[in-house]
This record gives C-alpha cells, structure tokens and sequence, in this order.
C-alpha cells in the first residue's frame, strides 16, 4: 500500500509479519552506544575503518538496454561507489519478488536474522517502534546534506509529525507533494474530434461520451478499471473521485468530527453511478473479476477510450500507445461543488534502522550518496548503475511540479531548445530538454523521427501545457479539494479491525456494482451498521481523540 492513509489495506499487508514480533522484545538487538562520531556531521564523511551495511530487497528485474548483461543487485554500480567514496560495504541479506517479501521478513524476524536498514510502510513502522527494534534516529538527521535537507523540510510538519513526546525520531519518510495524489482523465482525443464531441466535465457528460464511444468506436468495455478499490492504477477510486470520495479517508461530517468516508453520501452516490455504468454496458461485462492487468489489455486492444489514472500514467500503460494513437489529459469530471479528496500528508515509505546496526549514520550518507550521484558521471546505466536496485531511493517531493516550472519558463526564451539546459537542472530535466527538438519533429510528424517511448512521454505528461500535470495543476487553481484529516499511524482499532472492515466494503461496493447486492436504503443501512459492528465505531472513536488532541493540525 503506497500511502499512509490506507491504513486498513496495509494492516492487512502486515498481519503475516507482526504476528511473530511479540517475540522480539528482548532479543539482544539493544546497541544505544555508537561506534562512530563526527562532531562536524560529515555528510560524505569516509569511515576510516569499513563498515558493513546488511539490508533486503524486493526484487524486480530493471528494464534498461544499456546496462550491461553482467549487471546484477550485488555488483552495480551505487554499491562500489558506498565502497570506494564512504568505505561502506553493502550487502544485500536476500533478495525476493514483491509477492514473496512479507513471508521472507517474517522469517527473518522469527529466526533474528535481523537486516541493519529496512524500507516499511506505515503499519510496519509503527509495529517496529512500538516493539522497541529501531534505531533513535535523531543524531542521525544532522548528517543529512544540504539537498536531502532541503527536500526533507519541503513540509517541515511530515518531521514534526514523526517526533515521539522526548523528541526523539526513529524513521527517514520518503514523502511526496500531495498533489501526485490527484487523478487525470486520459481520453482518446483523436475519437473525441471524429465524433465531434468535448471534452466531459461532468459525470452525465462522461455517460454520455461512454455511450458514443460504444455504439461507433467498439468501446464496449467503457472505462479501462479493474474491480480494486484501491491499490491499482487502474483501481475505481479515481472514478469514485468525481463525487469526492476516496476509499479509507477520514474527513470532517461539518461539525467538528471525522467521520469515515466509506459510510457518507459521497461514497453511496460514487457507487451508484458506476453500477449505472454497468447496467448499461459502459463496464466489462466480467468486471467482477477484472484485473488491473485485464483493464490494461482493453485499453491496448482499444475496448476502452477514457482511463483514469495518476499523473505518470502517459509513461505507462497509455505510453505504449502514443505513437498510433491521439491521447488527451484533462481534469477529471466532478459532480458540481464536490471536491476531490487528498492527503494533509503523503508518505509513501519510511527507512529505519535496526538496533543492532552501531552506524545509524550510514542510512542518511547513503541517501546523500544516492542524490548526489543523480546524472553524475560514472553513475549512469551504461556504467552498471542502476536506480532502481538502490537500496536507499529518494526523491524530492516536489521534483514534478519543478520540472514543469522549470522547462516551460526556460520554453519562453528558447522554444525549440536549440541552447544547453541549465547547469544547475537535474539529469532528469537535462535530458528531457536534450530530446525536447527530436520530441517537436515526432509531434509534427509521427514518422520522421523514432519514437522514444519514455522519454516523450516524459515530456507530454509533465512538460506539455496540455499535459497531465498540467490538469493537474488547473485543478488545483479551482479550489477544488477537501482533505483526509487522519494522518498519523495506525489506531489499535485499525489494526484488529481493519482487515475485515476493508473486505466488508470491497465485497459489498463490488456485488453492488455486479447487480448482486442492492444499494436502497434498506441495503446501503445494512452495510453502515454491520461496518459500526465490525469495528467501525471504535475506528472512530480513536480517530476523534487523536483530532482532537492534535488541535486539527493542518486544517
């Protein structure tokens, strides 16, 4: 689960891992005393003797053609550079798929085999924490570099949100600018301008574009969405957006109080419309067993002409098709005065340290490393360097918004970037501007220059005026967003209950969709008491307390 107010759906992620930690609490990790200071907080200081950094991974071949064949976790190039440049010696304990990881790191837990860094969602880190097997962090922070300090504090409450009552931080988040949160519509423009159609702005004009699209393009699946709730870019929260709703938020009932978005009338409207959608044919007729990788086959074999999805969503799967076909982004259609629903904080992971790891400052000179190396020379993929088997990534949360800042003001001056790009750009924004004239001739003429799928895609979605970031921007200057108000760690209720509540709504929402459940009054009050029943009250009764103990940060 990528966000921290999917609390339910992480807790369930996580109840294979925790269950064996109450074994853990006394269990010879204690190391408070460290083996290394730098009174001057040496952001690439060198240890004079190595020190050697285990850490785990989840698994995923890269998709780069100019690393080199022999390339592998162990030997690229990020990890000779902690040798050479921090004598830092990592290795990686065991490296599995995504699907096998929680099982994995249960059974390191349970056998104390116990790795000295770890990425964790919400859930895990607070389950950590509170079993006393991470690292006090604190001292750690001021060996941040100047950059990674920068994009630390680009929303200093995400830090003053993690400080327990002493003071004390025991995670690094890995934050992003919630806006990244925003749903886009991407629609086939070219069929749009065939059949002489606008762009949708509202549900009832997006039925309507579906219902075209059917009857003289062979749309017959509709939308491209896959039957998840969340968790999937193509899953239906982003539709149920249009009506303000977004699954497993916490927002305020009007008087002061939170109330869970699952039960409100956004959440009931949201539905209703899609199961409008489904009894008139403008869903799969199998959506009850859609996947997201089904969803992406009917956009591909074009059963499909409107996807919802996140700001990269240019860069795949809508990528692939570009060459052949004219995609447009635009502002998802929204039911007049709803407001889409976003995060007070977006934290997508937190790097920790264990307790018997004497070098806690190692974590943050790794992340100082893995900014610093970003387009340097050495470390690019034909050198054997590659990003996404780094075990400490990090971004600045702001990097989208400022690579469309940047290129459309540098856009003014040179507009068909015959000039070198800034020095002080990122390698990303350098290359984006060193394939920008290729990108110019494409668009005039699909076939007189090569397309370069991820790189132009880059460009259409978060450089273009038109693009997706830049809907996304326009939706921002309209006032159009209310907030998930929840944003700390999981409640105990949300832990022990989480789990089955989340199956109640997903199973209900999809059967009601499917035809198989009714959503009348009768129905819909069945589903809000029996979710109070399973847990739901308690959820909410802690969720209030902490509201109200924290004054409405934020609001």
């Amino acid at each position: 689960m990528k966000k921290i107010i999917k609390l339910f759906a992480a807790t369930v992620m996580t109840v294979c891992t925790f269950s064996v930690l109450t074994a853990c609490k006394n269990n010879n990790l204690e190391s408070e005393e460290p083996d290394y200071y730098d009174p001057e907080h040496k952001p690439f200081g060198r240890y004079d003797e190595t020190v050697t950094i285990k850490g785990v991974m989840e698994y995923l071949p890269h998709n780069d053609s100019r690393v080199p064949s022999n390339i592998t976790p162990d030997n690229q190039k990020f990890i000779s550079f902690l040798r050479d440049e921090l004598n830092v010696n990592f290795e990686y304990m065991w490296k599995v798929p995504p699907q096998q990881y929680e099982n994995k790191l249960s059974g390191s837990i349970l056998s104390k085999k116990y790795p000295d860094i770890l990425k964790v969602n919400a859930a895990q880190y607070q389950n950590f924490k509170e079993k006393g097997l991470l690292k006090d962090l604190t001292e750690t922070y001021k060996y941040a570099s100047p950059e990674v300090l920068k994009y630390l504090n680009r929303d200093p409450n995400v830090i003053e949100s993690l400080k327990e009552e002493d003071g004390k931080i025991y995670g690094i988040p890995q934050y992003n600018d919630t806006l990244k949160d925003v749903p886009v519509m991407f629609y086939r423009k070219d069929w749009l301008q065939e059949l002489n159609l606008t762009i949708p702005t509202t549900p009832e004009e997006l039925f309507d574009v579906l219902v075209e699209f059917k009857t003289k393009k062979g749309a017959n699946a509709g939308i491209s969405v896959a039957k998840d709730l969340v968790a999937s870019y193509f899953s239906l929260d982003r539709y149920l957006q249009m009506f303000g709703y977004q699954p497993y938020s916490w927002v305020d009932d009007g008087t002061g109080n939170l109330i869970s978005s699952d039960i409100t009338d956004e959440a009931r409207e949201g539905i209703t419309y899609l199961k409008r959608l489904y009894d008139n044919g403008l869903l799969a007729k199998d959506f009850a067993s859609t996947t997201a990788e089904n969803a992406e086959a009917q956009l591909k074999q074009q059963k499909s002409g409107i996807v919802f999805g996140p700001w990269w969503t240019y860069e795949y799967p809508v990528g692939d098709l570009l060459n052949d076909q004219d995609w447009g982004a635009a502002p998802i259609p929204r039911k007049a005065n709803s407001k889409i629903t976003l995060d007070r904080q977006n934290i997508s992971y937190y790097y920790v340290v264990l307790k018997q790891c004497k070098n806690p400052e190692a974590l943050m000179k790794m992340i100082n490393m893995y900014i610093e190396l970003d387009g340097k020379e050495g470390a690019k993929p034909e050198d054997g360097y590659v990003w996404s088997w780094c075990p400490t990534q990090f971004n600045d949360p702001n990097d989208i918004d400022e690579t469309f800042l940047k290129l459309n003001e540098q856009l003014k001056v040179d507009p068909n970037a015959e000039n070198a790009a800034p020095e002080n750009w990122t390698s990303h924004e350098k290359k984006l501007w060193g394939a920008y004239p290729e990108y110019l001739q494409w668009a005039e003429d699909h076939g007189s220059v090569k397309f370069q799928s991820n790189t132009f895609a880059n460009i259409i979605g978060r450089v273009n005026e038109d693009g997706a970031w830049a809907a996304i921007r326009a939706t921002a200057q309209d006032n159009s967003f209310k907030y998930n108000e929840y944003y700390a760690l999981p409640t105990d209720g949300q832990n022990k209950y989480g789990g089955q509540i989340s199956t109640h709504t997903e199973v209900y929402f999809a059967e009601v969709i499917a035809g198989r459940s009714s959503i009348d009054d009768k129905g819909w009050n069945d589903y809000v008491n029996e979710w109070k029943k399973l847990g739901g009250n308690t959820i909410t009764n802690e969720v209030n307390e902490w509201y109200k103990a924290n004054n409405k940060v934020g609001a």
